[in-house]
């Protein structure tokens, strides 16, 4: 093996542990790699070319295998382009957001749809053209699998738009052979059981139910339109369906909220519905800035670190936040994505719904109407890997390019400008990195006491 023409990939983060060793990771791969001293002046051998010994060697085919060193003549360019294109055209799940309703029986001041909730139910005729427009994109696209969440508005204010659509998308994808699973984003005060049950059976699979806080900040930051509070309704509507799906918890928080959150917790953990709790997600709460006359969505380091003070809050409390080593670029990359609101307009993503100027297209015309063209470029041609920033990033692959609803929301006219989450990734992806390489070392201890009680 010729070590003198070996690199360190672009995409291997290094990490330090508290007893002197090191992890390795590579972002493209997802390869994990412990090394101690010996092995770190082994790697730098290496690279520097010098003399290995067989068992250096070794080591050194291992970290070439998972693409955490590589060959000095390998173009990290290339494969990242390939790849980035790769997932951008992948058509193994059609992902539909749609919308059945505008309306909402909530009040949140900080509701980002704002004035998009006038209170409109998707017509009849609509529905009919949506199930049309769906059933044309699965026999283009061929996809293995449709993924359909009803979201508002407030879902289930419509709850007999979304049992006609559900029924239809459990229709076309059985002559499509076609897999079809669902979910809702809801407020929850609106769920009930024989609602879940049917739906359950067409192939919903998780609602995403936010509560802010305990029971008292809940109420104040999300009060109901009529003036009663929802979070008692919310609890008991959860907890008479928790054996039909898993419940995605969100947590829309601010600083003033630690003392509020710290009551949650333990309460959801001694809840009857804890077993379906699939996941807890504490994010900072997006204010209107009137600077920008939207919502303020930058990734300051101020509010990395709030970000990074929630999730070990949950972890805390006993619930695993997301690893940021999963993500991957978001559906807006891709072709195969849609979110269609009540009248049939397409829209890049839920967060731009109601906004004029975001709208792509329609469900009734393939063609592009002269006054969505900018629009449509600005999302479906957007490339971020001719960024300066993310072309040579080691987290592209976990991150693709931060959120381009958010660079749209800051400055739609600057092309370079763009959310950049560098902040918020270099406080979590470290931690996450531990966090794996303990997971894999107390499953590696798991299979090893099995092996020897056999």
């Amino acid at each position: 093996m010729d070590s003198a023409s070996l690199k360190l990939s672009r995409y291997t983060l290094r990490v330090a542990n508290e007893d002197g060793t090191y992890l390795l990771y590579n972002t493209f791969s997802g390869s994990l790699a412990h090394i101690d001293s010996e092995d770190d002046e082994t790697i730098g051998k290496a690279l520097a070319g010098q003399p290995l010994t067989p068992d250096n060697e070794e080591l050194i085919a291992d970290l070439r295998e998972a693409l955490i060193l590589r060959p000095q003549t390998a173009d990290e360019n290339h494969e990242i382009r390939e790849w980035y294109d790769a997932v951008r055209v992948n058509t193994h799940q059609m992902n539909l957001t749609l919308l059945t309703t505008n309306a909402c029986n909530m009040a949140c001041a900080y509701c980002f749809e704002g004035e998009a909730l006038k209170g409109t139910h998707m017509p009849e005729p609509v529905a009919k053209a949506v199930v049309q427009w769906a059933e044309r994109k699965l026999g283009l696209l061929k996809p293995s699998e449709l993924f359909v969440r009803f979201f508002g508005g407030e879902p289930f204010i419509n709850p007999k738009g979304v049992l006609a659509l559900a029924r239809e998308f459990h229709r076309i994808t059985t002559i499509q052979n076609v897999r079809l699973r669902m979910a809702a984003t809801t407020n929850g005060t609106r769920l009930s059981r024989e609602l879940i049950e049917e739906l359950t059976r067409l192939g919903l699979e998780s609602v995403k139910v936010t509560l802010d806080g305990d029971e008292e900040r809940h109420n104040e930051k999300r009060p109901l339109k009529n003036g009663q509070n929802g979070f008692q309704t919310i609890w008991k509507n959860l907890e008479s369906i928790q054996n039909l799906v898993q419940f995605d918890i969100n947590v829309n928080a601010e600083p003033k909220d630690a003392p509020s959150i710290g009551r949650l917790l333990p309460v959801l953990s001694q809840s009857s519905f804890r077993p379906a709790i699939r996941s807890l997600k504490i994010q900072p709460l997006r204010r209107i800035n009137p600077e920008l006359g939207d919502h303020d969505l930058r990734m300051t380091p101020e509010v990395a670190s709030t970000v990074r003070m929630w999730q070990e809050t949950a972890h805390l409390g006993g619930y695993q936040p997301a690893s940021p080593l999963d993500g991957s670029p978001c559906e807006i990359h891709r072709g195969s994505h849609f979110t269609v609101d009540p009248k049939g307009d397409l829209y890049p993503c839920a967060q731009l719904i109601g906004r004029p100027s975001a709208r792509i297209g329609s469900i009734f015309t393939d063609e592009i109407a002269p006054e969505n063209a900018e629009s449509f470029l600005f999302f479906r041609r957007h490339d971020p890997l001719n960024h300066p920033k993310c072309s040579v990033c080691s987290y592209f692959p976990i991150c693709g390019g931060g959120c381009r609803a958010a660079t749209f929301t800051l400055d739609r006219n600057q092309a370079e400008t763009f959310n950049c989450p560098v902040n918020l990734l270099d406080l979590t992806v470290p931690a996450a990195i531990r966090e794996q390489y303990k997971t894999t070392l107390s499953s590696s201890s798991e299979t090893n006491q099995q092996k020897e009680n056999v």
